[in-house]
């Protein structure tokens, strides 16, 4: 049987597709045409610092796997006609999982990150029982959707979710003890039985942070800080064009960030200033939801946003001060008008906050919205197996 359209093997205890087992000069050259596009074998040699012949032989190699292919060659230049070489979108397929504290979210996406399919759970507190069949539930449709040729080459499962769905009851506003049983729950391995692939687990907010790093790729973003404002704010840092994740897997718990608010003595969390959950919270109040016409102009919003920015602020001259950013990229689940007014803000209060000795990295609009930590996750096996990012590491819980 051809190897592209076997169903996973196991090795050494796990189960592993077997398109998953590149060497290090394969991934190397998957990651560059990732980044930088189709480029002929010649490009790709000069960018990697390889031989020619080694190109030639992991390319060749990569095309019989179906992970590349080639695309027109170009002509009217001096010398032979040069054939770029482009990712396989069909090449493998991966589901991202985003559980969140209001809404649950399944993708498939292709090799090159196109959503292939998208299911999606809302509620008003994450009970867990609900929170898996209802995944178990969306993995199986999606997977019907589509015949082996699409299904066989799934390679795993990036599961994005808070690291402490327990905690923050007060702020959400829902009994405790509809959170309690998240602290003892293995979320991987209760899906572990029915999704009969490898699970890879990633901070919610820094699988939409990877998302951005690898969809949204942009020249002197090398190191950037990326902001997420859902349910409640949170962010992924990338230094050097890795993503740091941390020992424990929680780098850039934005939300924890103390801060000081106008009217505040005491300092407050980010959390408790720039989260979604409170503006909804108080448009409600003036009978108005965020898609509202008048919710930009209201004074529920006009008062969070001022207080937000400069909180958000803050954390970037904070940030800054620690890792020299080059960009902030503020994103979120708001639309975009309400985003557009939140990162106008935001550059405003950094002109007025002293920030002597530090760099101030320039603030820009995120663009993959609520989508980002579902894709984020669905990228993340692919990352793990097919690049050198070193921010991935081995399945969760592996089968």
């Amino acid at each position: 049987m051809d190897e592209a359209a076997k169903i996973s093997k196991e090795v050494a205890g796990i189960l592993r597709h077997p398109l998953t087992h590149r060497s290090e000069n394969e991934k190397l050259i998957l990651q560059l045409i990732r980044h930088s596009g189709a480029m002929p074998k010649a490009d790709i040699a000069r960018s990697t610092d390889l031989s020619a012949q080694a190109v030639s032989v992991n390319i060749n190699r990569l095309l019989d796997l179906g992970l590349v292919h080639k695309k027109e060659s170009q002509r009217g230049k001096v010398g032979q006609p040069s054939t770029p070489i482009s990712l396989s979108p069909g090449g493998v397929y991966s589901l991202g999982v985003k559980i969140g504290r209001q809404t649950t979210q399944v993708l498939l996406i292709n090799f090159v990150g196109e959503v292939c399919a998208d299911r999606k759970f809302e509620y008003s507190a994450p009970v867990v029982n609900e929170v898996l069949s209802n995944i178990k539930r969306m993995i199986d449709e999606i997977v019907g959707e589509f015949d082996p040729e699409v299904t066989d080459k799934i390679i795993g499962v990036g599961l994005a979710q808070p690291f402490r769905l327990d905690e923050w009851s007060d702020e959400l506003g829902v009994n405790p003890a509809l959170l309690d049983d998240w602290a003892e729950v293995n979320a991987a391995q209760e899906l572990q039985a029915s999704l009969k692939r490898p699970i890879y687990s990633i901070n919610d907010a820094t699988a939409a942070c990877l998302a951005e790093m690898v969809v949204s790729p942009g020249a002197n973003r090398s190191s950037f800080l990326y902001i997420y404002i859902g349910t409640f704010v949170g962010g992924g840092l990338v230094i050097d064009g890795r993503l740091h994740q941390g020992a424990s897997g929680n780098a850039g718990a934005l939300g924890s960030q103390l801060v000081f608010v106008p009217g505040k003595v005491e300092p407050q969390q980010l959390i408790s200033v720039a989260s979604r959950f409170h503006l909804e919270r108080d448009l409600q109040k003036q009978e108005m939801g965020i898609d509202s016409e008048g919710a930009l102009e209201s004074a529920a919003f006009v008062e969070w946003v001022e207080n937000a920015a400069f909180a958000l602020a803050q954390t970037i001259i904070s940030s800054s001060a620690l890792v020299e950013l080059d960009r902030v990229v503020l994103d979120s689940s708001l639309p975009d008008k309400l985003l557009d007014a939140i990162v106008a803000s935001t550059e405003r209060a950094l002109e007025q906050i002293i920030s002597t000795g530090v760099t101030l990295p320039i603030v820009e609009k995120g663009h993959l919205g609520s989508i980002g930590s579902g894709l984020g996750g669905a990228l993340l096996p692919i990352c793990s197996e097919f690049t050198m990012m070193n921010q991935t590491a081995e399945p969760s819980f592996n089968a």
